[in-house]
């Protein structure tokens, strides 16, 4: 005590002995597993072998090995057992066992939906009524529902009705599934207004409607989006959107307007890995400058393009915005035949998210880009460029193949970036993120053989701040250009400040 009204407050803490699991045990208690079965669950534990301790990853992998049971349409549960080998070591026992006393469940009651179809809800569950009482499957369907973004919440119960039927009962809390907003913001890049009104929860069906308008300095952009989860109760989501722009950047003298939709799918074809087919048209306006080059000058005029395009990933992150663990897997490409300019798009695309350490997130990102015309010469608009928020330190399209004073773009871009994210010393609820980074990207390559194109990689290191603050959005970046080229158009600070009411 320092007088009656102060005193100070000492923690100690001992974080104890690191353990290491350095052998993991499986028991087959069911005996209903096949060869193939045993194969496929060693190699899910596996990752956690020679690892140290973490009661987080061996409470993951008991719930992918017990979704593998569940695909497999075993109706067993996993369960684990630590034993100490000695001081730092620890043996994991993963053991199966049949659901003792089995039960059906007889009737799912659905309640506080007074907007939401049930049958919305109950397209999250992965249990039905007749189904073996599986307390597994009916966490793993409240957790989908948590996660649909629908709910502020759920809470589930389950009674017994005689020694062989239970009955579960699921009561949801709604929320306010609409946003109106608009928002100004002001940046390096130029000003932007911007509004847009979204619905999650249309018809109470959950289908998304988005509607979208942003006037910037350099580029003018609308866009109607409609995103239906369950398209003709398949499962799937169905997603189809129409986008007009215009486009008139500093670092270039010519401007396109662009008028299209497309259609698409997605669907989880396997644990985790999802497919994204769809196709689109456009038709595309392309203006030059007075004083432009000739090559531009003759690539003027009206494009008709046609295409159909996928994509095909892996996704294990944990979360969308502020993910901490996981990584994203995929390619892509993009065809485009019945079209004046005819042409093939690939991409390989890919993340990884690791926090090694309380507050501290790394994160590696790269993507790797061609696209090539069919006896024709890709249209500008078509061209590849790179965008300064991937790579820092340089202006957005500020790098590659060049003409006079114009960036062209080029048929072959790449990007990587390394991060990491440390704390800052401000309230966690604001929500305010400090990181450092090393990004590389190249744009290199011109089908016309208009102007010769470096293959240098160009590089930058910095730091960036972002915070959504009770004004609005803000984030700011510096960058130190390591690797560049005279022709380079060189942005080290970059800033943005956005308002919403």
């Amino acid at each position: 005590m320092l007088d009656d009204k102060k005193a100070d407050i000492i923690y100690s803490i001992d974080s104890g002995i690191k353990y290491k699991i350095n052998e993991i045990i499986f028991f087959d208690n069911s005996k209903s597993l096949k060869n193939k079965n045993i194969i496929e669950i060693k190699k899910i534990y596996k990752k956690i072998l020679n690892k140290d301790y973490n009661l987080t990853k061996i409470n993951h992998v008991q719930k992918l090995i017990n979704d593998y049971l569940r695909r497999e349409n075993f109706d067993l549960n996993l369960n684990f057992v630590e034993n100490k080998k000695n001081k730092n070591n620890i043996i994991l026992s993963f053991a199966t066992e049949d659901f003792k006393d089995k039960k059906i469940l007889d009737k799912i009651e659905v309640s506080g939906n007074s907007m939401t179809d049930e049958r919305v809800i109950r397209n999250y569950l992965i249990i039905n009524e007749g189904d073996i009482f599986n307390i597994s499957k009916i966490k793993t369907s409240i957790d989908k529902l948590k996660g649909s973004g629908l709910f502020s919440d759920v809470r589930y119960e389950i009674k017994k009705i005689d020694n062989s039927y239970v009955l579960l009962s699921i009561k949801v809390s709604e929320k306010p599934t609409g946003e109106i907003a608009a928002a100004a913001g002001a940046g390096t890049n130029g000003a932007t207004i911007s509004g847009s009104f979204q619905e999650n929860n249309f018809l109470g069906r959950g289908i998304k409607i988005l509607s979208t308008l942003n006037i910037g300095t350099e580029k003018i952009f609308g866009k109607l989006v409609y995103s239906n989860p369950d398209f003709r109760n398949t499962g799937n989501t169905f997603n189809s959107s129409f986008f007009i722009e215009s486009n008139e950047y500093i670092n270039a003298s010519y401007q396109n307007k662009l008028i299209g939709f497309d259609f698409s799918s997605s669907y989880e074809i396997y644990d985790k890995i999802f497919l994204n087919p769809g196709f689109g048209l456009d038709m595309d306006e392309v203006t030059a400058n007075e004083n432009s080059s000739s090559l531009i000058k003759s690539r003027e005029g009206d494009y008709f393009t046609s295409k159909i395009f996928y994509n095909l990933s892996k996704n294990t992150k944990n979360r969308e915005f502020q993910t901490t663990d996981g990584f994203v897997l995929g390619t892509g490409q993009e065809l485009s035949i019945l079209s004046d300019i005819p042409y093939l798009n690939n991409r390989i695309f890919g993340s990884y998210y690791n926090e090694y350490q309380n507050g501290f997130v790394a994160s590696i990102k790269s993507k790797l880009e061609n696209i090539t015309g069919f006896n024709k010469d890709i249209k500008f608009s078509d061209r590849l460029f790179v965008q300064s928020s991937n790579l820092r330190g340089f202006a957005s399209r500020g790098i590659g193949p060049k003409i006079n004073d114009d960036f062209i773009g080029g048929n072959y871009s790449y990007y990587g970036s390394l991060s990491s994210t440390f704390p800052n010393g401000l309230p966690e609820k604001w929500n305010a993120i400090t990181n450092v980074f090393f990004d590389t990207a190249n744009v290199w390559g011109v089908d016309d053989n208009s102007t010769d194109s470096s293959n240098k990689i160009r590089s930058s290191i910095g730091v960036g701040f972002s915070w959504i603050s009770p004004l609005g959005p803000i984030a700011i970046t510096y960058s130190e250009p390591i690797t560049k080229m005279d022709t380079d158009d060189v942005e080290q600070f970059n800033f943005k400040i956005g308002s919403a009411f």
